[in-house]
Order: structure tokens, then C-alpha cells, then sequence
């Protein structure tokens, strides 16, 4: 086994996941049934129509974002005069007397005056970069879960408008950094990586991860790095939309996340509403609204784009919805994306595109198949370049050559930051290497894909990605002999690992100790290294329920880089006593255990 790294090709039809894919799927529906004919809102402006003034009474209250997972409601105000709204949600209802005859929860873009943020936040990037005169809007699109694979059989619709109306080019080799949304969205978006990068093959230093011996989810994140923060600090006016109904990625196991707001816009007041606000009543618009298939995304990031169409601008819109817990989802979705890129491709044409996602599919047997697994590890990726750039022969040229080389996540970061910096500064002219860790005050982890890429792959040890994530085809083998001893060893080592991570996180009151399903086969596969030092590659079944894990030991029977990838959904197992928790995975919560 070396470090050559070679990535395997699948069949996407392959038979062994026949089960889970479907050629075809049947489009889910949505007829909207929302009417309001109490009010107007345009421009930010609040006004009731005359009829409303006259038959009954309004009020209206505003909701605020508190940092990156809170919200407040203001106090309710009555309606008399049209009201400039300071807030981009807020709940309205109007009254007879002892009847609210109209309720509503609605977003827009509020008015903010911008004129002093440049001149003020400038000199915070550092002294040695020089303003460019051309900004280029950026647009960032995240379809949670959705693998390069997955995209090519239910994506079809949007991927060919995109190569063919935006001209955009896929990165089928993009590799996730971590298991799951929040660490591969430190990388992406903050160049931060949370695990350490061991090299199994001993010829580099161990690369420890930015937060040392801190858990980045029991701490604030600092925004020094975040690409929204950046992107302000040079005057672009940015939004951030999700729509996980829990929070935003940051936030996921109930992590700290951001003390403070980091972006200009955020959708975050409607996302969350439910928890100022009536959840019938958020539930009736949503029905109402056909905002289930995330139109109320592309809604608010429509009015972002029309709103600051003359100025720089970026978004940040995290799709969390349409692939996550159903691999086929993107069947439906593909409907609502094309229709959207296609109506509203003036609004976007200039902009800088990325269409991605954290991950591929992981939830259920599906990655335990050999595909599936690959597919977890290898998210979508396509970018295009603004009109006024796709002249460039010379940018274009460079993003061919880059889309057939293994790539991760810190990359993307890198090609963002360098759309801000280096490359506009020069109108994307001078795109030959370039240090991007020389104009800011931090090491830039990625390369920029704007620029040239070394020829020869890079190896996931330089990409940041554990040897557990890694797209490279790694020689492991059962042929090798594996004795008693060794067979023994791993079995010990693997359940320890599972059961050290309910004990050492105080979980032993809801958690039961899990041990060896032996009506399954635990598998070993074995490499040796250069230096003839074996590695293994093991995957078992654990009860109480149907655990399955995977994972990479050493010579000495060490779990390399401290993680095990669970394969399949553990939801059913850890959430009635461990919602949402770092260590779910591990748990199957005692409560449920059958008392005889």
C-alpha cells in the first residue's frame, strides 16, 4: 500500500443499489392556497389597504435574530400609517372586535443603508491587499447530502441548464473532510478543519486541527475566517437562508456557534419563527405557501438579488430538506431548482455560482454498500463563472484542467476567497500560482481552482481529509492471513471505542453498553505499508439494535484519527433520550431496551 492516490470509477446503475434508487419518481404537488388582501408590502413598506383600515384593526410585530440561533419578538405595534420595516420577518394579525379575522408570518429584504459599512471595515483585511474596483456577486447553493453520483441520475434537469445557459463545469472528485454538515462546513466556509490529519504511512507530523484540544461545538466561533465575514469586510452586502427546522449548520448538536449575526440578511427569524410565534400558524403558511420544497429559499434569495442587483452581494442558501432523508428527493427537487435558475437567469448571469453540497447520502444501508460509501465521501460540486468572464479562455481552460483533479472542501474556501482578493484585483488577468495565505493573516488550508493545480493528484493527507473520508482506492485486502490474536485484538478494540464514547461523555444512565452482534460477520480487511507495518479496515454489527460501524486501526490496534463512521441511520436507536447530540450515533438509549 503507498500514497498514490487513485479513485475508483462506479457504474451509478450499479445492481447493488438497485433497492434504493429509483429511475423514476413521482412528483409531489403543491397547489397554493394563500390569499392576504389586508396588506401591501414593497419596497419594505407596510401599508393595509383601505378596506382594512376601514372594517378592522392591525398589528404587527417584528422578529429579530439574537447571533447565529436565537430570536426576539418586538412589541406589537398597531398599524395606522404605512410602516418602513426594520426586520426581514415579522407576524401580523388584524382583529374585529372578539375575532382576529387575518394572520400572517411573512418575510422580505428590509431596507438597510449601507453607505458607511465599506469605509469602516476595509483596513480589517490585511494592509498588503489592494481594493479592486470589479466585485463580482457570489451566489453559494447548498443541497445537503447530495453526492456527484446522485446528481447525475436525479439532478438532470438542473445540470443541463447550468452547463448549458451558465456555462458551469462539475468537480466530480470534490472529497468531504469530515462525516458530517458542520465540520465539512467549518472547511467550506471557515477554513478551519475540526479532526486531526494523521499520515498512516509515518513520513509526515500529525496536522492537529484548529481548536486543539477544544470541541469547536462547545465553544463561539470566532468569525475572524467565516467567508460571509470576509466577503463584508470588502463592502458586499451578504444573506444566509436555511431551512432546517432545528437551526443553522453551526448550530447542529445544539453547538454554540456564532455570538453574533454574522450575515446582513438572514432568513433564520422565518426558519425559526415557531418558537415566538404559534406553530399552527407556521405550519398554515408553510402548507399554504408550498414552502416544503424550500421556495421560501429561493423566495427570499430572489428578493436579495433584486433588491441589491447594482451593488456586490453574496449568499449563502443551505438547502437542508430534499436529499437528507431521502436519497431520491432530488428527483422532486430538480423540478423546483431548474424552474427557479431558468425564470431568474438575469438575475444571476453575472455572478459567481456555486452549486454544491457537504456531503453525499449517509443515512440507512444505503452506504453500506461499496458505492454508497464512496458516494458518502464524494459531494457535488459545479461552479460557473459570471458572463463577462466566460471569454476567458484562460479561466475556463484552468477550470477543466482543475475538474478532473482530486480536490476537498478547503479548496472551495480558497477559490472563494480568491474571487474577493487576488483574482479580482487583476480582472481574473494573472491567474499563475499564487500564495492567498500572503494577503490575509492566516494560512489558507486549500488552492485556489482558478489557478493551476499541481499535476499530480494530491493526497487526502495534503487535502485534509482522514484517511476514514478518503476518495483514494486503498489496497485493503482479506487475503492477507489475520490471525486469532489479531481477530481478537479489533473485535476488543472497536466495541471499546463505541462504548468509551458513552462512558467518557457521562451517557451510562441513558445509554446502554453495546456488545458484538455475532449473527453477523465482522469484517477485516488488511494492508501493509512501505515499512510492512499492517493497517486494518474493519466493519461490525453491535446490539442492543443494528449499530453498524466502520473504521481504520493501526499496527498496535489504535483507531486512527479517534472516529467511527456509523453506516447506517441511527435516528430510531439514540433520539427519544439523546436528540441531536454529538454522540448519538453511539447510543441506543436504554428506555427502549424491552424489560422482560
Amino acid at each position: 500500500m503507498d500514497n498514490m492516490c487513485q479513485i475508483p470509477k462506479f457504474n451509478i446503475w450499479d445492481k447493488s443499489i438497485s433497492r434504493y434508487i429509483t429511475k423514476k419518481y413521482k412528483n409531489k404537488k403543491c397547489v397554493k392556497t394563500y390569499e392576504n388582501n389586508y396588506y401591501t408590502l414593497n419596497n419594505g413598506l407596510l401599508k393595509l389597504n383601505s378596506s382594512t383600515l376601514e372594517n378592522s384593526t392591525c398589528f404587527y410585530a417584528c422578529i429579530y435574530p439574537i447571533g447565529d440561533n436565537s430570536l426576539t419578538k418586538g412589541k406589537y405595534e398597531k398599524i395606522v400609517n404605512p410602516v418602513i420595516l426594520d426586520c426581514d420577518t415579522f407576524h401580523i394579525y388584524c382583529r374585529k372586535p372578539n375575532i382576529t379575522i387575518f394572520e400572517d408570518l411573512n418575510f422580505h429584504i428590509r431596507s438597510i443603508n449601507f453607505n458607511n459599512q465599506v469605509s469602516s471595515n476595509v483596513s480589517k483585511i490585511n494592509q498588503n491587499f489592494v481594493e479592486s474596483s470589479k466585485k463580482y456577486n457570489v451566489h453559494i447553493f447548498v443541497i445537503d447530502s447530495l453526492s456527484y453520483y446522485q446528481a447525475k441520475r436525479g439532478f438532470e434537469k438542473s445540470r443541463n441548464l447550468f452547463r448549458e445557459k451558465y456555462q458551469s463545469i462539475e468537480f466530480p472528485f470534490l472529497n468531504r473532510v469530515a462525516d458530517n454538515s458542520r465540520p465539512n462546513a467549518y472547511s467550506f466556509l471557515m477554513n478551519k478543519n475540526s479532526l486531526n490529519i494523521i499520515d498512516i504511512f509515518g513520513t509526515k507530523r500529525t496536522i492537529i486541527n484548529d481548536w486543539k484540544n477544544d470541541d469547536p461545538c462547545n465553544v463561539p466561533l470566532n468569525d475572524t475566517t467565516y467567508i460571509i465575514n470576509q466577503y463584508k469586510k470588502m463592502g458586499y452586502i451578504t444573506m444566509n437562508a436555511e431551512n432546517y427546522w432545528y437551526g443553522g449548520v453551526f448550530n447542529w448538536n445544539n453547538c454554540k456557534s456564532f455570538t453574533k449575526q454574522q450575515a446582513d440578511h438572514t432568513l433564520r427569524t422565518f426558519q425559526l419563527a415557531n418558537r415566538v410565534i404559534s406553530y399552527k400558524l407556521v405550519d398554515r403558511i408553510t402548507r399554504e405557501r408550498c414552502f416544503g420544497h424550500g421556495n421560501y429559499l429561493f423566495e427570499y434569495l430572489k428578493q436579495f438579488s433584486e433588491r441589491y442587483k447594482d451593488k456586490p452581494h453574496l449568499s449563502l442558501v443551505w438547502e437542508s430538506n430534499a436529499v437528507h432523508n431521502d436519497i431520491n428527493g432530488i428527483m422532486d427537487f430538480d423540478n423546483y431548482f431548474e424552474n427557479f435558475f431558468s425564470e431568474n437567469i438575469n438575475l444571476f448571469k453575472n455572478s459567481f455560482m456555486f452549486v454544491m453540497s457537504d456531503h453525499g447520502f449517509r443515512l440507512g444501508s444505503f452506504q453500506d454498500t461499496q458505492i454508497g460509501k464512496f458516494e458518502a465521501d464524494n459531494p457535488y460540486l459545479m461552479i460557473s463563472v459570471p458572463i463577462e468572464l466566460r471569454n476567458n479562455k484562460q479561466l475556463l481552460k484552468t477550470l477543466k484542467e482543475n475538474s478532473n483533479k482530486h480536490i476537498s472542501h478547503f479548496d472551495v474556501y480558497a477559490t472563494l476567497l480568491d474571487i474577493l482578493t487576488e483574482a479580482s484585483k487583476t480582472n481574473f488577468e494573472n491567474l499563475k500560482e499564487f500564495d492567498l495565505s500572503s494577503i490575509v493573516n492566516f494560512k489558507v488550508k486549500g488552492k485556489s481552482m482558478l489557478r493551476p493545480l499541481q499535476i499530480k493528484n494530491r493526497s487526502c493527507y495534503e487535502l485534509y481529509v482522514p484517511l476514514e473520508n478518503c476518495l483514494c482506492q486503498f489496497n485493503f485486502t482479506k487475503k492477507y492471513f489475520i490471525s486469532n490474536k489479531e481477530q481478537n485484538s479489533l473485535k476488543y478494540a472497536f466495541l471499546d471505542e463505541i462504548n468509551k464514547n458513552i462512558i467518557n461523555n457521562n451517557l451510562t444512565n441513558i445509554c446502554a453498553k453495546r456488545s458484538l452482534n455475532n449473527n453477523y460477520k465482522f469484517n477485516i480487511g488488511k494492508a501493509y505499508l512501505k515499512n510492512e507495518t499492517p493497517v486494518y479496515e474493519v466493519k461490525g454489527h453491535v446490539l442492543p439494535g443494528d449499530g453498524i460501524f466502520s473504521g481504520f486501526f493501526n499496527g498496535d490496534f489504535q483507531l486512527i484519527n479517534n472516529e467511527l463512521l456509523r453506516i447506517n441511520s441511527y435516528r430510531s436507536e439514540s433520539e427519544s433520550c439523546l436528540y441531536e447530540g454529538k454522540n448519538s450515533k453511539y447510543c441506543f438509549c436504554k428506555k427502549l431496551i424491552k424489560q422482560d
